[in-house]
């Protein structure tokens, strides 16, 4: 029997939690509630991020975020060779959300901010539709780049007529015991430094085991699925937040391919749906956090 693989390599990567941490109503009161005392300067980075490790953009993506992080960083008043300190100016609660930007073809350099209806939208602390200093500098420093003349290469082989890419604030994350741990980002460049609370990430405590779908294992198909979506502050999925993850310059799988592809969506997301999390918590305060899992189907040999 011939022995199928559905073209879907393992290319996610997971954002830093703090960087995707959503807070309702009640928690928003909790986190607005954290003394500035009980705070931890780290350097807080600019990071070029994208739902895959793997993206012909990435090369372009990383020489526009390492001009704007300098059009940041010169904005602050001091010497260039040390790292702002932006106390005083920004306030943590400011740093989630991210700004989209998107290379054309043409050589045309342009970005959108998250709407209201975005799962980004109150990014972790406060609505996109207010002003937020913090993501303002990187607007400004887009235009700054923009106007400067810059016109980004246009990768070799790149499908469609444009590429997008996100831009946002990373950080190391502040355990409880007041450990840092550094940041984890595949391109991040430092331009401020700022008082950060501790953190906890989300974690897994119940998950149902997945059904190998009948169809798929009885021609031994084989494939992973990655899904992302929101855990709400009880450790639950939200509902309707659960999204299939799948690279842009990508065609969709057809035929038979496809086919199993689906069936392993559905039976990843039954999985998914009856899932338990411990919630991320943020200063001690149970908040929403969006997360990327990879659901594998492999055979045994």
């Amino acid at each position: 029997m011939r022995r199928f693989i559905l073209a879907l390599a393992l290319l996610a990567r997971a954002a830093p939690a703090h960087a995707q941490q959503l807070a309702g109503t009640g928690a928003q009161e909790c986190l607005a509630a954290i003394p500035d005392s009980a705070l931890t300067d780290v350097s807080v980075h600019l990071v070029a991020a994208s739902d895959w490790a793997v993206s012909p953009i990435l090369p372009t993506a990383d020489t526009i975020t390492m001009l704007v992080a300098r059009a940041i960083r010169a904005s602050f008043e001091g010497p260039a060779d040390v790292l702002p300190q932006a106390d005083g100016m920004l306030h943590w609660r400011q740093l989630d959300g991210h700004v989209q930007v998107a290379v054309h073809r043409d050589g045309r350099l342009t970005w959108s901010v998250p709407g209201p209806e975005s799962e980004d939208s109150v990014a972790g602390r406060l609505p996109a539709a207010a002003f937020n200093p913090a993501r303002s500098l990187i607007e400004q420093a887009l235009m700054l780049v923009r106007d400067a003349g810059v016109r980004p290469a246009w990768p070799a082989g790149a499908r469609g007529d444009s590429l997008v890419f996100r831009l946002e604030y990373g950080w190391p994350t502040v355990a409880q015991d007041g450990t840092i741990h550094p940041l984890k980002a595949r391109f991040a460049l430092p331009v401020f430094a700022l008082g950060v609370p501790w953190e906890r990430e989300l974690a897994v405590r119940y998950m149902p085991k997945v059904r190998y779908p009948d169809v798929a294992r009885s021609i031994n198909a084989e494939g992973t699925v990655i899904l992302r979506f929101t855990v709400d502050s009880t450790g639950r999925v939200m509902r309707g937040t659960v999204r299939e993850q799948w690279p842009d310059d990508r065609p969709r799988l057809g035929g038979d391919l496809g086919r199993y592809y689906r069936d392993f969506l559905k039976s990843a997301m039954q999985s998914l749906a009856n899932a338990q999390f411990a919630p991320a918590l943020v200063g001690g305060c149970a908040v929403r956090q969006v997360a990327q899992m990879p659901f594998e189907f492999e055979l045994r040999r």
